[in-house]
């Protein structure tokens, strides 16, 4: 299986999804389709690296082969066959959820993921009326419920508990929780100086999913291009050999790559894929 692409400089694609290589409609344009089987003709391994859960990214996971691991949800999900092989998954314990939803709830808008295979996975008591995420809220609505008591929806199966606020507001209040220290607190998106702040169980991360990856195909990090576009893509941006950001990328993450591509709306992806493939990268 490796000998095929034992040449290549890079022998592994890990490619995020929105503001990457999802178009602002949340489509994969017809340059970013193709260009992704010339890659996988070429030799490389081709995968996603999204923080959208399995039932978000569902519609999409058909562009990757089925034998390659794709991660979702910032690495608390592994699977292969679009979904039906699992190789890692990874919850918050129930005690542990409790103490946070019981510390935030009064002071934040709070999102609660429930279970990685069915419908609704997203429980909200209430949304601010100043809450800039709803963009998010609108392509998600079909997946959401709002309850009366979001401590009655919390068990075993959480996978992550979202803070939305005020960056600084936020980041004061975690500062010298002890809970905090037990979880991977992970900025997936700033907006009007909002974070929406996931935590995580403590090994939770994309760079630690795509060192599962690189595990699983024995190679290393140095031979793994990423190209993202967000906040929750710096860790694994540091961690591989040719990490590549979108035009449309925030600045403190453009500083952190090699290479910077055009954005999701002029198939930045495939211009970068491209890029790889000629070896001009």
């Amino acid at each position: 299986m490796l000998g095929r692409f034992r040449k290549l400089r890079y022998k592994l694609i890990a490619i995020d999804l929105d503001g990457t290589l999802l178009n602002d409609e949340k489509q994969i344009s017809d340059a970013n389709e193709r260009a992704i089987e010339e890659a996988l003709n070429a030799g490389y391994k081709v995968t996603i690296c999204t923080g959208r859960s399995l039932q978000a990214a569902r519609d999409y996971l058909h562009k990757i082969p089925k034998d390659i691991p794709v991660i979702l949800q910032n690495g608390a999900l592994i699977v292969r066959n679009h979904g039906k092989e699992i190789l890692i998954q990874k919850k918050l314990s129930k005690d542990l959820v409790l103490e946070i939803v019981r510390d935030l709830m009064n002071d934040f808008d709070l999102l609660l993921f429930r279970s990685f295979f069915e419908i609704p996975d997203i429980f909200f008591e209430r949304i601010s009326p100043d809450n800039p995420f709803g963009q998010y809220f609108k392509n998600n609505i079909w997946r959401m419920k709002k309850v009366e008591n979001l401590e009655e929806f919390v068990d075993d199966e959480v996978i992550e508990v979202t803070i939305m606020g005020e960056k600084e507001i936020v980041e004061k209040f975690l500062e010298f929780k002890s809970y905090i220290r037990k979880v991977s607190k992970i900025i997936s998106s700033i907006v009007n100086n909002w974070v929406f702040c996931e935590l995580f169980n403590k090994d939770v991360s994309k760079d630690k999913a795509i060192e599962f990856v690189a595990g699983y195909y024995g190679i290393d990090l140095s031979e793994i291009v990423f190209i993202g576009d967000n906040y929750n893509d710096l860790e694994v941006m540091k961690a591989v050999g040719m990490p590549i950001a979108m035009e449309n990328a925030p600045e403190d993450v453009k500083k952190h790559v090699q290479l910077i591509v055009p954005s999701n709306e002029e198939n930045g992806v495939a211009i970068a894929l491209k890029k790889i493939i000629k070896g001009e990268v």
